[in-house]
């Protein structure tokens, strides 16, 4: 492996990465550190960003959120090499995510960098749903901080959003958070 020259090793490892997709296509999930591994190899920043989001969501859901905080942070890598107006879903879709992790954690301030970043791609890009999500999150987060006059003030902002336009999943969070 260390005698190829680099563009060969890229090439093999974007060979491998298109392979293992087409074979696991049914049962993607318990692949994903392998793809993101292998195009990160073949710099397909494209892939390696959809299967380190990926990776990072599932360890999230593991509780494994130092590895899913790793996984996000090759994410975030690979934005910065990607053009942020055709991957802005991405972006935002990680710092929500990270955001979640970061308030497990205690990592206040990270937790509401994050989520700061999401609501101004959420305006950036009207996307409504998105910055209730958001919203919530920072009320949640607030609340946490016990920083309670705060917490409403965004619960009641997600609440107004969510009910003006009908997003149920996140009227419900709203409302609970109320």
């Amino acid at each position: 492996y260390n005698s190829l020259p680099f563009a060969r090793r890229r090439e093999l490892h974007n060979r491998v990465g298109d392979f293992l997709e087409l074979a696991h296509f049914d049962d993607l999930e318990q692949h994903y550190p392998v793809l993101v591994r292998h195009f990160s190899q073949s710099e397909r920043w494209d892939k390696t960003l959809i299967y380190a989001l990926a990776a990072g969501s599932r360890a999230q859901e593991l509780y494994a959120n130092d590895e899913a905080l790793k996984y996000y942070e090759q994410a975030e890598r690979c934005l910065e090499k990607l053009p942020a107006e055709r991957y802005w879903i991405s972006a935002l879709r990680l710092h929500l995510n990270r955001a979640v992790i970061y308030r497990l954690k205690g990592q206040y301030e990270l937790s509401e960098a994050d989520v700061n970043r999401a609501l101004a791609l959420a305006r950036e890009h009207d996307d409504t749903r998105a910055w209730a999500e958001a919203c919530t999150l920072l009320a949640e987060l607030r609340w946490w901080q016990g920083r309670n006059e705060d917490a409403l003030q965004s619960a009641r902002l997600a609440y107004d959003l969510a009910h003006r336009l009908s997003h149920d999943a996140e009227l419900l969070t709203a409302l609970r958070l109320l």
